[in-house]
């Protein structure tokens, strides 16, 4: 498990995700106890995962990074717990 708030653990998860898949994103979902991890892809759609916070583990999020590493790479293949419907990026204010 990641440390800290859920946004804490948020920024945590960034940090390694993109090691994966550059330019993704993690952004806390403290409504819903979540962390969606998302990455524009070249044809400007957006994709991602959402990521329970109980299930927030490294091992989880380099999967999720691995599945949208590959699908910024053209492949089809199917994510876990896939984000639906508009996905919004909004700036996150770094402390």
């Amino acid at each position: 498990m990641f440390e800290g708030s859920l946004e804490q653990a948020a920024a945590q998860a960034e940090k390694l995700l993109g090691t994966i898949a550059p330019g993704a994103l993690c952004v806390a979902q403290e409504w819903d106890a979540r962390v969606d991890c998302i990455l524009k892809l070249p044809d400007g759609t957006v994709v991602g995962e959402m990521i329970a916070a109980s299930d927030l583990t490294a091992s989880r999020v380099r999967e999720a990074g691995e599945r949208l590493r590959q699908r910024a790479e053209g492949k089809d293949v199917p994510l876990v717990n896939e984000l639906r419907g508009p996905v919004t990026i909004v700036p996150r204010r770094h402390d």
